[in-house]
């Protein structure tokens, strides 16, 4: 199953060159990752408020080309692999069919104390 959010480059995303600054990608990649949950009904308030977080553990991404301010991109987000206390999920960045970012974030579950546990039900479901 495959998510998508849209978003267009601010001002602020660019950096000197004039194009979208590579870390401004990843804060990209995690707004989809938060529409995600709210698509699936986990709103990342109602995770936490449940004493779950969902931390990053590894992030492996390619650039293969450059957005510029005022370009409407789409991050594409799709589970690769959900176990019991997390997963992985490739994530990538379109301007219109042009693959600008590629990820494969891996991902889990922890505790207030920062220890896995099992995932709620609903993202176990997106494998």
């Amino acid at each position: 199953m495959e998510f998508t959010h849209t978003l267009r480059v601010r001002f602020s995303d660019c950096d000197m060159y004039g194009h979208v600054n590579n870390a401004t990608y990843l804060t990209y990649m995690e707004c989809a990752r938060v529409q995600l949950l709210r698509e699936i009904e986990m709103p990342l308030e109602e995770l936490m408020g449940s004493g779950r977080f969902l931390i990053i553990v590894g992030v492996d991404i390619r650039y293969k080309g450059s957005a510029r301010m005022g370009d409407a991109l789409t991050v594409r987000t799709t589970p690769l692999k959900i176990g019991l206390t997390g997963g992985t999920f490739l994530q990538e960045i379109y301007r219109d069919q042009e693959l600008l970012t590629s990820a494969h974030v891996k991902w889990v579950c922890v505790d207030e104390a920062g220890r896995p546990i099992r995932l709620p039900q609903k993202l176990r479901l997106l494998d």
